[in-house]
């Protein structure tokens, strides 16, 4: 088993926060584009069973609202 230095060990745990760093942003802009395509979706059935309750754009709505509270 390899001791690590002190600095080894920081250079690690520094490269986990910037690939942590990464990650967190490339989630935060696939969540935008995913609201972005639900709302184009969503402009599309609006035209569609304007009168029933259950109808997908409903649930676009709120499904699109959980996601905005996620960004």
């Amino acid at each position: 088993m390899k001791i690590l230095k002190v600095e080894d060990e920081a250079r690690i745990e520094h490269n986990m926060k910037i690939g942590n760093d990464l990650y967190l942003q490339y989630q935060a802009i696939s969540i935008v584009k995913l609201i972005e395509e639900l709302e184009v979706f969503k402009e599309r059935c609006v035209e569609l069973d304007k009168h029933d309750h259950d109808t997908p754009i409903n649930i676009l709505h709120c499904i699109s609202r959980k996601l905005r509270l996620m960004v």
